[in-house]
């Protein structure tokens, strides 16, 4: 592997290509060796790994043309689901009323974090409240959630691990009022919720859950127009994303295939006699669902070398944890050069598919993706649907989508 990147890097002098390679990576992994479960009653939270156990390798020119090692920090985050950071809040602020189970399973995770010492953020809660709730409400709560969240990230760790209490530690309260320039922590709170908004609205991050909205709409669609089977349902769709999207969706080619198998549960449980309202509802909360599963390969990246950030995602929804649990990131190109973007190639669990439908259709459908896959990086540009054509584009699948709930109720 080392020889390959090594006589690319010598050939080319490439100096903005890095390339991580995670499952094929010697080293285990220095945070998680598999996902994680807290709770034993019915409400659990759980760490999703999508690294297969392995602290990823990195190639770069770097390290392939010069004889010394090349030395790299990695820490690890966690980023924090809505749901659990809500857990969070109502841990700090009213945790007398919290149902039994939920407590249980908020204070063992919040336990491991802390004895850890592991990084964990609400920056996706603070992304989908921003795009899913007007200004007014977005300001009247979140600010008070990111309070939470200082609170727990300056309490005395020692007391909290010895008594199971939140306690303030002076020192550090001081260094994040400082940081957000306030008095209090409620102060911060905002602060810190104002400066993610100013981030955030530079962003494609709406873009590409509306992607992943689209390409939801797109498979409901498919799976009930008509009793074709799953190799023509999956081929219509990707027909889809390439000609209408102008991109191929890793995640989502999978999922279609679980999807169209009739695996996927609850995570896309749109039927035909639902209420639009309802059906819009869950399709746009499944797609930042999906997003929040791509944060990891989209936070490890080489821009802030030597720190690379090996992040886990925790999430209290078990189709979440289930679906997640059946990706791995295989492998990582990144450029320095192209607007900082990252190349994930994943894998992903094909043996229930192969259980419902049969080892040859699957064999079919793997050699047809590797056909797909090989066309498309033969392919200098690709560009994605204009953001203005993919809101008409996502109207007019919402209309298709109002017919077939209308049209069975």
């Amino acid at each position: 592997m080392y020889q390959k990147y090594k006589a690319y890097f010598l050939g080319t002098e490439d100096k903005h290509a890095h390339f991580f390679e995670i499952a094929a990576s010697p080293y285990d992994s220095m945070f998680y060796s598999d996902s994680k479960v807290f709770g034993n009653g019915e409400h659990k939270i759980h760490i999703i790994d999508q690294f297969c156990g392995k602290r990823p390798a990195l190639f770069n020119h770097e390290f392939c043309t010069n004889d010394d090692e090349l030395k790299l920090n990695f820490w690890c985050s966690i980023t924090l689901d809505s749901n659990v950071v809500s857990l969070l809040h109502e841990l700090v602020t009213n945790r007398s009323e919290m149902n039994v189970d939920q407590h249980d399973a908020t204070h063992e995770f919040l336990r491991h974090l802390t004895e850890v010492n592991c990084d964990y953020s609400p920056i996706f809660y603070v992304m989908e409240s921003f795009f899913k709730s007007d200004e007014d409400n977005f300001y009247e709560h979140v600010p008070k959630v990111l309070s939470s969240v200082l609170k727990l990230h300056s309490m005395n760790e020692a007391i909290f691990l010895k008594d199971g209490v939140i306690t303030p530690k002076p020192d550090a309260i001081k260094y994040y009022c400082e940081l957000y320039n306030s008095s209090s922590l409620d102060g911060c709170g905002l602060h810190w919720a104002q400066r993610i908004v100013k981030d955030i609205r530079d962003t494609d991050v709406e873009y590409k859950v509306n992607l992943t909205y689209a390409s939801l709409l797109k498979m409901v669609l498919i799976k009930h127009a008509d009793n074709k089977g799953i190799y023509k349902k999956s081929e219509e769709f990707e027909n889809f994303m390439m000609d209408e999207l102008g991109i191929r969706l890793a995640r989502e080619s999978s999922l279609a295939l679980y999807y169209f198998s009739n695996l996927a549960g609850k995570f896309i449980n749109t039927q035909a006699n639902m209420a639009f309202d309802v059906a819009v509802h869950d399709l746009k909360a499944t797609a930042w669902d999906l997003y929040l599963l791509k944060l990891p390969e989209q936070l490890l990246t080489p821009n802030d070398l030597p720190e690379l950030n090996t992040s886990y995602v925790a999430t209290s929804e078990v189709k979440l944890y289930e679906i997640g649990k059946l990706f791995d990131i295989q492998h990582l190109a990144y450029r320095t050069d192209n607007a900082n973007k990252g190349i994930p190639v994943l894998s992903f669990d094909m043996l229930d598919i192969e259980n419902k439908v049969g080892n040859t259709t699957v064999a079919k459908l793997m050699k047809r993706n590797e056909e797909i896959s090989f066309r498309r990086m033969a392919k200098e540009n690709i560009d994605g649907i204009h953001h203005h054509k993919l809101e008409s584009l996502i109207n007019d699948l919402e209309i298709q989508l109002s017919y077939l709930c209308v049209k069975h109720t």
